[in-house]
């Protein structure tokens, strides 16, 4: 029997025809953006240091794997790329190391890794069979299992992300039948930047430059200047510009725990069976409609990566030329692929 994705019903629950180009058309933009391959790098250097954990390794060992994809990553692009793009590149993932880094260092080991984007698959009611991949499923020091969702992302929100999304839940309803001690989610949000390294004014009285928009931590800022200028500690503008980032929320790392309920699972899991139907009847009558969506988030048109062709075809223009141009095959082993929000 086969199994529809989750990652296809939140496509098709965005919008039909969003899942039409990508499922049934099968295609993927060929141009893709630097935040989706630093997504996309991001997530696999995570999936091999969890591994490497899984497989026994200690926290040294396991980023001495990642570094090793790394280089694989670097020695690829060699391959297909000018000497100016293969610059850029080098220095995207650099800086894609350093964040991820601070991840690992953050969260790398507070668990027992059991699974690392492993494909769990759910049998509903109805007899449709669904599958899944978590980032990584953990036990902690309690005993309790947890499914983790780590995200990249440009900024880390002011509030905390809203719950109750299909994905958690399914993953939940899933992963609950292998391990009933499943306690529910963990979101964690990673920024994709690391902290500014401060830095002395050259002329003029000695301060840090940039003090009052210093993108840094308290901790950074502190040891920056315990290091080079001491004396500034006492200054009344260092130690108001410390007070705030002290007190700020945090900036670079957002983690919410959530637990979840067997009637929360039960509402979602009718509503997956609700889609699926949808689904079904878009396959048997050939309709893709369209949910046009206002530049609010990621899931609004101008964030979609198949707006260009969505709109030739509304207006009626050919698309043999636009389809060779901008358009592939779609790679199923990616599942990032065709998202330009800047959170992946």
């Amino acid at each position: 029997m086969n199994a529809e994705s989750y990652s296809g019903i939140n496509t098709y629950q965005r919008c039909p025809n969003l899942y039409f180009y990508k499922y049934e058309c099968n295609l993927q933009p060929i141009k893709r953006s630097v935040a989706l391959q630093q997504g996309t790098d991001a997530h696999e250097m995570l999936k091999v240091f969890f591994l490497a954990l899984q497989q026994g390794e200690n926290t040294d060992g396991a980023w001495a794997a990642v570094m090793d994809y790394a280089s694989g990553l670097l020695a690829e692009n060699k391959k297909i790329a000018f000497e100016d793009e293969q610059i850029e590149y080098h220095e995207l993932v650099d800086e894609t190391i350093r964040w991820v880094a601070s991840y690992c260092d953050q969260y790398g080991e507070e668990w027992e890794v059991l699974h690392a984007e492993e494909e769990f698959v759910m049998i509903l009611d109805s007899g449709k069979v669904i599958s899944f991949t978590p980032d990584l499923v953990v036990r902690d020091r309690s005993g309790a299992v947890w499914i983790i969702d780590h995200k990249t992302t440009a900024a880390i929100p002011e509030s905390g992300i809203p719950f109750g999304d299909m994905q958690a839940l399914l993953y939940y309803a899933g992963v609950k039948d292998m391990y009933p001690e499943c306690a529910g989610f963990i979101f964690n949000r990673i920024r994709k930047k690391t902290p500014t390294q401060p830095r002395l004014t050259k002329t003029g009285a000695k301060r840090v430059a940039d003090l009052k928009r210093i993108d840094t931590t308290y901790e950074t800022l502190r040891d920056f200047l315990q290091a080079e200028a001491p004396e500034l500690m006492a200054d009344p503008a260092h130690q108001q510009r410390l007070a705030e980032l002290r007190d700020a929320p945090e900036r670079w790392f957002w983690t919410e725990n959530v637990y979840v309920n067997e009637t929360t699972e039960q509402i979602i899991l009718d509503d997956a069976a609700a889609v699926l139907a949808q689904m079904d009847a878009s396959i048997e009558t050939g309709m893709w409609p369209r949910n046009l969506q206002e530049d609010r988030g990621y899931k609004s048109c101008n964030k979609c990566s198949f707006k260009p062709l969505c709109q030739a075809q509304m207006l009626g223009w050919d698309t043999e030329v636009l389809l060779k141009m901008e358009y592939e095959a779609r790679d199923p082993k990616n599942p990032y692929e065709g998202e330009t929000d800047g959170e992946n």
